[in-house]
């Protein structure tokens, strides 16, 4: 029977309230503690590069405290959706700087096209961040090369392991080490795509989500 390897590092670490991803991971692990004891192990990544097996009782506790948290309340909402992003803010700055001969006129053409001024400044931090990725590249310790990846074997996982992986991969996780321990043992690793928002939206994300979503695919 194959032995099942259930990465728990995004509840592990996590320490707000819980979201989509998070409680997608929370509600599997219960399932595994509750039905599959003997089948489920569970692990979590820990850098630079290493995966180490996680007691149960541990995952118990991050479960519990996870549980423990309240969720964001509802009227807390319109608030956040009503302030204006770092984008719009700047823009309005720049704005107010002109004589008020100029500044409404330009404020009222501007107000109706928040979505291109907040999408052309996303666009232009992208382009920022493309420049500086383009003249320092990653090192080249983290390009694809088998033949140096295969000499890293998994202490834990076996041919006939199953790796099973639900939360946050892009930002927790190192994909380059992971498909060297899969090239060396031969295991069956299962990852999950939740949504592609970051890589064809980029303008709805914030900071560097959709860098780090392209590196990550």
């Amino acid at each position: 029977m194959k032995k099942i390897w259930f990465d728990v590092t995004s509840i592990l670490n996590w320490h707000r309230p819980a979201v989509g991803i998070i409680r997608v991971e929370v509600e599997c692990a219960k399932f595994a503690l509750k039905h599959l004891p003997d089948r489920v192990e569970f692990c979590c990544f820990r850098r630079p590069a290493s995966f180490v097996r996680v007691d149960p009782a541990t995952v118990r506790a991050a479960l519990a405290r996870i549980g423990q948290r309240p969720a964001p309340t509802a009227s807390s909402t319109p608030a956040s959706l009503a302030a204006p992003s770092g984008i719009e803010a700047r823009a309005r700055s720049l704005v107010l700087r002109f004589p008020g001969a100029i500044r409404d006129p330009l404020y009222r053409y501007l107000s109706v096209r928040r979505e291109a001024v907040r999408t052309a400044g996303n666009g232009l931090r992208e382009l920022r961040r493309a420049a500086k990725a383009w003249v320092r590249p990653l090192p080249e310790t983290n390009a694809w090369r088998p033949a140096r990846l295969a000499r890293q074997a998994s202490q834990y996982f076996s041919e006939d392991s199953v790796y099973v992986s639900l939360g946050l991969d892009w930002d927790q996780k190192d994909l380059t080490f992971l498909a060297a321990q899969k090239l060396a043992t031969g295991f069956k690793a299962l990852l999950f795509c939740y949504d592609v928002i970051p890589v064809k939206y980029p303008h709805l994300c914030v900071a560097d989500v959709s860098a780090k979503f392209a590196r990550y695919f």
